[in-house]
């Protein structure tokens, strides 16, 4: 049985409240959200005891997802992961913008307190993902112990 990646991408639209998502067409929209949650996959949860390298691409009739059957806690460990991917782009475009800007321009903005407001969000996230990281991994050790 497989994981579609419309279960994680809703656990992380869940965390989010963007509305730059709606001017995307709803194939580019899926193509970058499947592109988020495959290199999160694969790139940053690699304690993961799955295979995540083994995943089917979205078409335009069917549905990308990864061929392992992923459980609701690793769903949510890789959606904290595209959380932790799609705030670092959101904190590049403020740093293209104050760096495009001036500082004093830009502290005359609003940017300066998005900019701060991401900067938190992140340091929360990863501090979520160490959290989750934590259990999964002394979970996971129980249970070859126990084995």
């Amino acid at each position: 049985m497989s994981t579609p990646f419309s279960k994680i991408i809703n656990i992380f639209l869940n965390e989010i409240d963007d509305k730059d998502l709606a001017l995307y067409d709803e194939e580019d929209l899926v193509k970058y959200l499947d592109d988020l949650t495959i290199i999160s996959g694969n790139a940053d949860f690699v304690y993961c005891t799955k295979d995540l390298s083994k995943y089917t691409e979205s078409t335009l009739v069917t549905e990308g997802s990864f061929t392992e059957n992923l459980t609701l806690e690793e769903c949510n460990i890789i959606a904290k992961y595209v959380l932790l991917r799609y705030l670092n782009q959101k904190i590049n475009s403020q740093d293209l913008l104050r760096v495009e800007l001036g500082d004093k321009d830009y502290k005359l903005s609003s940017g300066h307190m998005l900019l701060s407001a991401l900067l938190k969000l992140k340091e929360s996230t990863l501090e979520d993902i160490h959290n989750y990281k934590f259990c999964y991994e002394y979970r996971h050790a129980i249970s070859d112990d126990l084995s």
